[in-house]
């Protein structure tokens, strides 16, 4: 599971590599925080000229807002725990460290993940419904590329949106960074299981 401002992005790996199926769940996440957001800063403006309605509206908006997004991240780890037990599969998601400043508006997209409550909610349903959950290693998987191997100096294209690499692959960013997850978290389980799994993947 690759985890990003917009969507979570879900790809489902054989052992062996193969590509089984790549999904996106939780997209309306953004698109509702973003109206929210839009109408928060209206409420702001009202507020700190003095208004208490405006005031008010903005605490329930608060309230609202956590609400919604505690419902959908819920929603979201059962499509993705049930994903899991419909193929006998283990789930692997980035372990996220403190991040760089970058700048003002990127910042504000990065602190408004709901990482932390998707990881806590999806560490309480993998325990209830007995599935593995592993936590990799975040470098360099929004910066691999999935077709040749290479580590790009830059994951992304002047759309962001979109990976490029220099051998010529041109793929969905979040698409290739939850790939990225799942070679990680097959390579860690076959190492957790000492087994003879393939240990190299190459994607066409």
């Amino acid at each position: 599971i690759d985890v990003n401002s917009k969507c979570f992005a879900v790809s489902v790996l054989t052992p062996e590599g193969n590509v089984l199926k790549q999904l996106y769940y939780g997209k309306d996440i953004w698109v509702k925080r973003k109206k929210i957001m839009a109408r928060r800063s209206i409420l702001q403006s009202y507020a700190d000229k003095g208004s208490h309605k405006a005031a008010q509206k903005l605490r329930l908006l608060k309230t609202r807002e956590e609400n919604f997004v505690k419902n959908r991240v819920g929603e979201v780890v059962r499509d993705i725990t049930n994903l899991a037990l419909k193929y006998d599969a283990d789930i692997g998601i980035e372990e996220l460290k403190r991040f760089k400043p970058i700048s003002r508006k990127v910042n504000k997209e990065i602190l408004s993940i709901p990482f932390y409550q998707f990881k806590r909610t999806l560490e309480s349903r993998c325990f209830d419904k007995d599935i593995i959950l592993h936590v990799v290693d975040a470098y360099h998987t929004s910066k691999w590329c999935s077709h040749c191997g290479a580590v790009a100096k830059s994951g992304h294209s002047n759309i962001y949106a979109l990976y490029k690499c220099s051998c010529g692959q041109i793929v969905n960013s979040d698409r290739k960074a939850s790939l990225a997850v799942a070679v990680k978290t097959n390579l860690v389980r076959a190492e957790k299981h000492n087994s003879n799994q393939v240990a190299f993947f190459q994607f066409t």
